[in-house]
């Protein structure tokens, strides 16, 4: 039974995450639009995406193949970076409000709504795993990539469509507001996320299950 729960709601992940991104790329109506692959949310959700499709597909076909429910995982390691990148679209979007032409619904699904099942799934799902002290330090990396790749597109001069600026987030843009500023403001996002990233690691994937079970036992006994 937990098994198709744990499968269940994981396909549903996959599926606000496809849709969040397919409607943000104007692929829902037909006019994909590649300018939005250059947003850290895209980059990010997209990495989300082809994780949970492979763990429902290899967890469809091996229930098929083993005539019975499987539920296969990656890493907890993975899902855990996987989970810190989803909550920085939230957390950017809270603490660093930006100006933005995108549809709020798709903003809720994919800054808001995609984090909290993510977090959802780290604490139920994702299996019981030790790990290591500094594996916290390697999920922001992605994060920190990300930022040195607008700052290398922006000495090329490419801005942003109807635009002077060539930075796709006013709070890192280097020519408003000075390197300074803009090295504070990744400071400070790196700052959280590492601090975020390690409650994630102290309070443990599965959490919510180990609690549950310890219950279920002492329940017993006392029965």
């Amino acid at each position: 039974m937990r098994e198709i729960i744990k499968n269940t709601f994981r396909f549903f992940i996959l599926i606000i995450c496809g849709v969040g991104l397919s409607w943000q790329l104007g692929m829902l109506s037909g006019d994909f639009d590649s300018f939005q692959l250059i947003f850290y949310t895209i980059q990010s959700d997209f990495l989300i995406f082809l994780t949970y499709l492979f763990l429902v597909l290899t967890s469809f076909f091996q229930s098929l193949y083993q005539r019975k429910f499987i539920s296969k995982d990656v890493s907890a390691n993975l899902l855990g970076k996987l989970t810190l990148l989803a909550v920085l679209s939230s957390v950017a979007d809270n603490f660093f409000t930006t100006p933005s032409t995108v549809d709020p619904r798709v903003i809720f699904l994919l800054h808001h709504f995609l984090p909290l099942l993510m977090l959802l799934d780290w604490f139920i799902f994702v299996p019981r795993a030790d790990i290591k002290q500094t594996k916290p330090l390697t999920w922001i990396v992605f994060p920190l990539l990300y930022w040195l790749f607008i700052v290398v597109r922006a000495t090329f001069y490419l801005p942003l469509r109807n635009s002077f600026s060539c930075y796709p987030y006013s709070y890192l843009d280097a020519d408003l507001l000075g390197w300074p500023t803009v090295f504070v403001h990744m400071f400070a996002l790196l700052l959280l996320l590492l601090i975020i990233g390690y409650a994630l690691k102290k309070i443990g994937s599965g959490c919510y299950l180990q609690v549950l079970n310890c219950w279920l036992k002492n329940n017993k006994k006392i029965v």
